[in-house]
């Protein structure tokens, strides 16, 4: 479901009228809040739940190598959450080492019954990296599985017009909002009617001619599992912004009285 369907969908599930108060950044806001739980939710269920591994599948790296300096693994550029670690220390395959408690680590290592060997390591996270530690072993090779940081959900308020060269940003993906475009020798139209959703495309160059208009958005990478669900709990936290809007508006009007 790409954004601006999300928002048709988030406003068909609200308790109120469609208000003035409403915006479409209200809207991102509220699908991106959500967005947000799922996903921590979905993390603590992963194992388990089919429903989880489904919706998050897009947003998974499974068994990517990872940079080591030393025995401290840097997480990669786009990481927000690991689910699985594999080290080779020794030249032997290790799946998920320990993880330590900061107030552990001085117990830990002072008892030879507790102490970090290359067979039993154990990880703690600190601000270099994800430090292992594995006695006298070798870590000479690590992969991650994590959860990538996912883009926001945007459906911009600006409006770009037809034609312009220089109007586009390359890979970006752009709604038709009024009108028709041309785009790469594509004619793209826009919504034929009220609740009905217009082309979208993704740029290959910066040039779009025609008469219409269009926006950038950013569509939701979950898979497509869990879109709908994600719009009902949106509805109740934009629902809410709605209201506290109109209760100031009332309060603010009764005090000029």
């Amino acid at each position: 479901m790409i954004t601006p369907a999300m928002h048709i969908r988030v406003k068909f599930h609200m308790d109120h009228v469609n208000s003035a108060r409403l915006r479409r950044s209200d809207v991102d806001q509220a699908l991106n809040d959500t967005y947000d739980k799922f996903i921590n939710t979905f993390v603590d269920t992963l194992q388990m739940d089919q429903y989880s591994r489904d919706c998050m599948r897009p947003l998974m790296k499974n068994n990517a190598a990872v940079t080591l300096s030393g025995n401290v693994i840097t997480f990669p550029s786009d990481y927000r959450q690991m689910v699985g670690l594999t080290l080779t220390i020794d030249g032997s395959t290790n799946y998920w080492p320990r993880e330590m408690l900061y107030n552990e680590k001085g117990p830990s290592f002072s008892n030879s019954f507790t102490e970090p060997v290359s067979e039993y390591p154990t990880a703690l996270e600190d601000q270099s990296g994800l430090r292992i530690y594995c006695g006298t072993g070798v870590l000479s090779a690590a992969t991650m599985d994590y959860v990538i940081q996912q883009t926001d959900i945007l459906y911009s308020d600006t409006a770009i017009q037809a034609p312009t060269l220089t109007g586009l940003t390359v890979g970006a993906t752009y709604y038709v909002e009024s009108g028709t475009v041309i785009h790469n020798s594509v004619t793209y139209s826009a919504a034929s009617g009220a609740g009905r959703l217009g082309d979208s495309f993704v740029a290959v160059n910066t040039i779009i001619n025609g008469t219409g208009t269009v926006a950038l958005i950013q569509n939701c990478q979950f898979g497509q599992q869990c879109h709908e669900e994600m719009c009902k709990v949106a509805a109740a936290i934009v629902s809410g912004i709605i209201g506290d809007r109109e209760r100031f508006g009332i309060k603010a009007l009764e005090g000029k009285r």
